[in-house]
């Protein structure tokens, strides 16, 4: 099952709490669809936040589908801003399942410039070999993941991520969660996360493809 141009898809929210995104400041943020400059397809999403150790996290909504176990998240990226305002760039798929959460999501984190995927079961972050040096204000980044779920041991591992055409093999696997509250549900997530010195950062995702077996 192909999801093609999903960041066109209005069904989506956003969090800004210590207890959702993690930040600890108080900050603006908003996002805006059907944008035409800067684009790819003609019709890129722009998110937008500022404030100092400000976090925001846009999550869209897909529908139950939980037979899937793998999952190919592909989409471009562009940011406005250098590595004087950006704490961390996160993006990745998401599935609730039976009362057990996957959340699929891998950090760009500036400041040590390598990828790290996000352990539920640790409540922490897990380093990859995979480096992410800061990205060139204003340039398309084409960013592919490879990752696939457990239902029965109730884990995920993360095994590939592209950047730019360049393939890191990553082979790590993290347990998941229980989400108390939480429908059946599949989709995806972007989040941006400002610096302690503050400031604003745009950033524009384009070409979303979620796809699933």
């Amino acid at each position: 099952m192909v999801f093609a141009n999903a960041q066109r898809a209005t069904n989506t929210g956003s969090c800004d709490t210590s207890s959702c995104s993690g930040g600890s400041g108080i900050g603006t943020s908003w996002i805006a669809f059907n944008q035409t400059t800067p684009s790819l397809s003609g019709s890129s999403t722009e998110l937008y936040n500022s404030g100092a150790q400000f976090d925001t996290l846009w999550y869209w909504h897909l529908g139950a589908h939980n037979s899937i176990s793998n999952l190919e998240f592909d989409f471009y990226a562009m940011v406005d801003s250098d590595q004087t305002v950006i704490q961390a760039i996160e993006n990745g798929p998401q599935q609730y399942v039976a009362g057990y959460k996957y959340s699929m999501t891998m950090q760009c984190e500036y400041s040590k410039q390598l990828w790290r995927v996000y352990n539920q079961a640790a409540h922490g972050w897990t380093a990859t070999n995979a480096p992410c040096p800061y990205w060139t204000p204003n340039v398309w980044h084409h960013i592919q993941m490879y990752i696939t779920t457990d239902q029965t041991t109730h884990s995920e591992t993360y095994h590939t991520v592209i950047v730019d055409g360049v393939p890191y093999t990553l082979e790590v696997t993290c347990g998941v969660t229980t989400a108390a509250g939480f429908g059946n549900n599949l989709g995806f997530q972007f989040q941006l996360d400002n610096k302690s010195s503050g400031g604003a950062v745009h950033e524009w995702i384009d070409n979303v493809t979620l796809t699933v077996w």
